[in-house]
This record gives C-alpha cells, sequence and structure tokens, in this order.
C-alpha cells in the first residue's frame, strides 16, 4: 500500500482503476473505509485516490497543534505530486470537506472539481461540537458491537486523544469560507442528507450561495453518512457529477 512522507509523517492512501484522478478524503475519526462502497462503481471509469488524513486509519498522526486546514491540505498535495496528478476532482466527506475548501480557495489551479459532502463552511459553536469531541476521545471506549449498531459511529475508528482535540479545535477555529469561496466558478456538488443537523444545513445552504457553479443533491431520509445508510442513491449523484466534469 502506497504511503507519502509530508510535514515528517507518513500518510497512507489506496489507489485503485484508471482514467480522470479523484482524491478522496473522509472525515473526522473515519478512514478510507468510508468510500468502500462508492470504489467498485466508480474505478472502472476514474482513478480513485482515497487518503486516510494525519492521525487517522494508518496514516501517522502529530501534536495537538500539527492539526490545522492549511497542513492537511499539504498532506492532500503531496499525495496527488507523488501520482503525478496536477489537477483531479476533490471529493472531501464532512472534515475532508473542510480540507476540500482550504484546497480550493487556495490551490485552486490543483482543483478540476469538487465535491463538498455532508460539511460546512464555517465554524460550527463550539458549545455543539465540544461534546462531539469528547465523544471522540472516548471512541475507543464504546464496544465494538454498540458502534456496529449506528451507521454513524460504525463509519469512526478511534483516534489519539492528541488527534481528537487537535481536529477539534480545527473544526471550531475553522475560517468562514464563504468570503475566500465566493464567485468562484470552479464545477462543485453540496451533498447532503434530509436528516442532517442544522450546522451542516447552515453551510451546505452558503456553499451553495457563493459558489457560482455549484449544485445541490439531497439525499432523501439520510443523514451524515449517506455513503453507508444509502449508498445506491450516494454512488448515483456522485458519478452522475463526476460524468458531468469528464
Amino acid at each position: 500500500m502506497p504511503h507519502v512522507t509530508n510535514d515528517a509523517l507518513k500518510l497512507h492512501y489506496e489507489t485503485e482503476g484508471a482514467g480522470p484522478p479523484v482524491l478522496f478524503m473522509h472525515g473526522y475519526t473515519s478512514t478510507i473505509a468510508l468510500w468502500r462502497d462508492q470504489i467498485p462503481v466508480l474505478s472502472p471509469h476514474y482513478r480513485l485516490i482515497c487518503m486516510d488524513l494525519r492521525g487517522h486509519g494508518e496514516s501517522e498522526g502529530t501534536d495537538i497543534d500539527g492539526y490545522n486546514l492549511a497542513a492537511l491540505a499539504g498532506d492532500a498535495l503531496a499525495v496527488l505530486d507523488q501520482e503525478g496528478v496536477e489537477r483531479a476532482v476533490i471529493v472531501g466527506h464532512s472534515m475532508g470537506g473542510m480540507v476540500a475548501q482550504e484546497l480550493l480557495a487556495r490551490h485552486g489551479d490543483r482543483v478540476g472539481a469538487a465535491v463538498f459532502s455532508s460539511t460546512t463552511c464555517k465554524a460550527p459553536p463550539r458549545e455543539y461540537f465540544l461534546p462531539v469531541v469528547e465523544w471522540a476521545v472516548k471512541l475507543g471506549d464504546i464496544p465494538a458491537g454498540e458502534r456496529a449498531a449506528d451507521p454513524l459511529t460504525r463509519s469512526c475508528k478511534p483516534v489519539s486523544e492528541a488527534t481528537a482535540r487537535g481536529c477539534g479545535e480545527m473544526h471550531m477555529n475553522m475560517e468562514n469560507f464563504a468570503g475566500s469561496l465566493k464567485g468562484s466558478t470552479t464545477p462543485c456538488l453540496v451533498i447532503r442528507g434530509s436528516e442532517e443537523s442544522g450546522t451542516i444545513l447552515s453551510g451546505s445552504s452558503t456553499l451553495l450561495d457563493v459558489l457560482h457553479n455549484a449544485q445541490e443533491a439531497v439525499i432523501e431520509g439520510a443523514g451524515h453518512v449517506p455513503q453507508i445508510t444509502h449508498p445506491a442513491a450516494y454512488k448515483d449523484v456522485l458519478a452522475r457529477f463526476l460524468r458531468q466534469v469528464h
């Protein structure tokens, strides 16, 4: 399995398929396994690059201060560079969608199109997200059977306390991307579940307002992880968008 070293961290990623490149980035406490239902359908047509974000899955982590969107975007660029990819479609879920926004805002020449899945463009309220951070810190204490019973928890894997708190602070201190992305004409798709939380709904709505070439896909009945709960519908909207941009 390929790795790349960036910022003194060994980062894990996997590739499959051939064709136009598509980079996938998962969310907070998740791994590349989040995309397992999309890979068989898309790999015959696209070169899929799925990475474990720093501190997640098989990628090495750092101390709390090492988690910020600029650093995670740098990790993504290191993966693309090692694979010889100048420009890719960037698919980011939740926290990965925040990294995708950082890439579009600061490294737009590397982004051919972007998919923002179940994500927000502004910091969630601390009173809302602090309990999420504490949950992430204690994730390893939740019995595996109990984790498997809930779709959202099933998509998550235990991380170090530094990763849980560092990424949590990154969420709560993120810039409002509404300004830096305003007027972007890069083709974008904003995916959300109809049962998504208010924070994601608000952020998704703002993205649609400021991006000049964006479309929305709402997956009925889905919450935060439609890839897991509604894989067929998720695959359909993602495949349709990829056909449009390639």
